[in-house]
C-alpha cells in the first residue's frame, strides 16, 4: 500500500481554559474561556487497525470508534453516547458546546469520507476532454490506488477525555514506534 498507512484528516489539541480572545484557540464573546479535548480522525490501513485498537484499549481516558467502508465497526463507546470535544464558558450564558462526537453522526459521515477517495480526490486524476473531445490527463494508476485505499482503510476517531494532562499525540507516536516493523510491511 506504499507509504499511506495512517492518514490524519482532522485533529485538535487539548485546551484547558484558554481565554476566548486567545489568537490560536479563542472563540465566542470576550471574557470567556474555552476548552477542548485532543481529538484525531484518521484513516488507518486494515492491517493496522486491530493493533491500533489494542493499543488504544490500554489507555483508560481514550474513546474511539472505527468503521470500514462495509460498515464493520470497532469501538469502545455506546451507540447513543455523545462526547463533547469543544465547549466554552462565557459571562451570562450557559455552557456553549459547539462540537461533539457521536456514533450516529460518525456513521453518517463514514459514507461521505469513504466516497471522497474516488469521487473527490479521484477526480483530480480523471482527466478532461480537450477541444477535440478526447480525454487528456487520465491517470488510471492513481485512480486505481485511491479506489484501493477506499476499500482497505478504516476511518477512526479518537478522543482523549483528559483535557488537562492527556497526550493523545504521544499515544499515537508510541503506537507508531512500537509497531514500526508491522507498519513497514503493510
Amino acid at each position: 500500500m506504499n507509504k499511506n498507512k495512517l492518514l490524519t484528516i482532522n485533529s485538535q489539541p487539548r485546551v484547558n481554559g484558554a481565554k476566548s480572545t486567545d489568537p490560536a484557540f479563542g472563540w465566542g464573546p470576550e471574557k470567556g474561556y474555552v476548552y477542548q479535548k485532543a481529538y484525531y480522525e484518521l484513516f488507518v490501513h486494515k492491517d493496522l487497525i486491530q493493533k491500533l485498537v489494542e493499543h488504544l484499549n490500554k489507555q483508560e481516558d481514550l474513546t474511539y470508534q472505527a468503521v470500514n467502508v462495509n460498515g464493520e465497526q470497532m469501538k469502545n463507546v455506546g451507540d447513543s453516547d455523545v462526547n463533547a470535544v469543544t465547549w466554552g464558558i462565557f459571562n451570562g450564558k450557559e455552557i456553549v458546546q459547539p462540537t461533539v462526537v457521536d456514533s450516529q453522526a460518525f456513521l453518517i459521515w463514514k459514507d461521505e469520507a469513504f466516497s471522497a477517495w474516488t469521487s473527490t480526490w479521484g477526480k483530480i486524476y480523471s482527466g478532461k476532454k480537450n477541444k477535440e473531445g478526447e480525454l487528456e490527463g487520465l491517470d488510471q494508476g492513481s485512480i486505481d490506488f485511491l479506489a484501493k485505499c477506499s476499500q482497505e482503510m478504516w476511518l477512526i476517531n479518537i478522543v482523549d477525555n483528559d483535557f488537562i494532562e492527556g497526550d493523545l499525540t504521544k499515544v499515537l507516536l508510541d503506537f507508531i514506534s512500537t509497531n514500526q516493523d508491522l507498519i513497514s510491511k503493510v
